[in-house]
């Protein structure tokens, strides 16, 4: 039975970090960067400034991010659930000045000369 309750906190692990970025289970590495691009540039500290909890919902970004990633497997704020129901829900501020995914792409792929090394 211990068994069990591990795998399904792992589960409900994996459920919450995909909901603090946004994305549905199977995307890809490119995907996943860009939901934690427009994820971290909505609950950033130096773009709320009047938000005392902003580093902390730019850390719990950072956890969910590596937990998808695979680069870690310390979750410590993705347990929290008041911080993780914090960064899910509806914000109303607007996100016109965050790029969409294909200038993201773009922008990270330009050379020098401003010639695209991405196929457009």
């Amino acid at each position: 039975m211990p068994e069990e309750t591990m795998i399904l906190k792992e589960q409900e692990l994996f459920e919450r970090a995909r909901a603090v970025l946004g994305v549905k289970p199977g995307n890809v590495a490119d995907e996943l960067r860009y939901a934690f691009y427009r994820r971290i540039q909505e609950h950033h500290p130096d773009r709320n400034p009047g938000d005392p909890a902003a580093h902390e919902k730019a850390a719990l970004i950072n956890e969910a991010f590596g937990f998808l990633a695979g680069r870690t497997n310390h979750v410590l704020l993705l347990r929290d659930d008041l911080l993780v129901e914090a960064v899910t829900r509806g914000q109303s501020r607007k996100l016109e000045d965050i790029l969409s995914y294909e200038d993201w792409i773009k922008q990270r792929f330009y050379d020098v000369e401003r010639k695209s090394i991405h196929a457009c």
